[in-house]
């Protein structure tokens, strides 16, 4: 994804950058925090049994997580 069409979609989400941008922000901060300790753990837990499938499975679900961000 190219920096214009991110900057594109942070425009659109939160429009003028009043209230309810800072609230939006906060939001999808606080979502991908309450998620990547468990994305995290589930991680580790592939990686450390050597089951590379599922480890590449949640560090892709981490990334897309983090992407959102």
């Amino acid at each position: 994804m190219s920096d214009d069409t991110i900057r594109a979609r942070i425009r659109d989400l939160v429009g003028d950058g009043g209230a309810g941008a800072a609230e939006l922000v906060g939001r999808i901060v606080a979502s991908f925090l309450n998620r990547a300790p468990d994305l995290i753990d589930k991680f580790a837990t592939a990686a450390a049994a050597g089951d590379a499938a599922d480890a590449a499975h949640w560090a892709h679900a981490l990334a897309g997580a983090a992407g959102n961000v």
